[in-house]
């Protein structure tokens, strides 16, 4: 998520990390890469997100896939979650989320800058809720982004 890259480069990209599959937005925001010969099918390819079905053969079931980019403001997001609504509606099999929502749920989740507001989470949490789906936590340093910028000038 959110490499930005030059969408005439992905293919040397995708070469160059080894992979044999590519789906990216336009504007290189989002790129999924992949090996093998699974079958592949985009289910969702919206401004936020991009959702796929694997058919996942040693277990015998549909995997189903879903990348976010999303938009840094509530306003913009409130789209985002109305489509991920939707492919929720649509999948009846396992589904993984992830990426970058631009949005936290709880303030120990951000250190710095302004102060968080819960009302930014609300539509989060509600979505989530909404779509039965849980956060698995991670593994690695809490915090892995500061735009470079001093303490006192962080989002």
């Amino acid at each position: 998520m959110e490499p930005f890259v030059n969408m005439t480069e992905i293919n040397r990209y995708m070469k160059f990390l080894g992979y044999q599959h590519c789906i990216s937005k336009k504007n290189g925001q989002i790129c999924l890469f992949w090996k093998g010969n699974h079958q592949t099918m985009i289910v969702a390819n919206t401004d936020q997100q991009i959702t796929i079905k694997k058919f996942y053969s040693p277990a015998n079931y549909d995997l189903y896939v879903t990348i976010v980019y999303a938009k840094c403001t509530s306003g913009e997001r409130h789209e985002l979650w109305t489509d991920l609504n939707k492919v929720h509606n649509t999948i009846p099999g396992p589904w993984y989320i992830g990426g970058d929502f631009n949005v936290i749920l709880d303030p120990e989740e951000k250190m710095g800058g302004k102060t968080h507001k819960m009302r930014d989470s609300l539509d989060f949490s509600s979505f989530m809720d909404a779509c039965e789906v849980v956060d698995l936590g991670f593994t690695g340093p809490k915090f892995t982004w500061c735009n470079n910028r001093k303490p006192r000038k962080r989002i």
